[in-house]
């Protein structure tokens, strides 16, 4: 996959950032390149080794491969 090259991001935590392209969001690792391809309309940074994300109007939890740990099912979240 090509490397990000533009919009906005959050700062890298856990080896991973958070950025936004056309839209959606995705992850980076520290060379640019997407590990977790952009599909989320929300997210948030890990924290051992999860990360809040939205997707179809709801919240879940992924992992660093971007497989739901928890399944998008909850209208808000608060991260601490």
């Amino acid at each position: 996959m090509k490397p990000f090259l533009a919009g906005a991001c959050w700062t890298f935590s856990e080896g991973l950032a958070a950025v936004m392209q056309k839209d959606k969001w995705g992850y980076i690792d520290r060379e640019g390149f997407f590990v977790i391809p952009p599909q989320f309309t929300d997210t948030e940074g890990f924290s051992e080794g999860l990360a809040v994300v939205e997707k179809n109007e709801k919240y879940g939890y992924i992992d660093k491969n971007g497989t739901f740990v928890i399944a998008p099912q909850f209208e808000y979240v608060k991260c601490y």
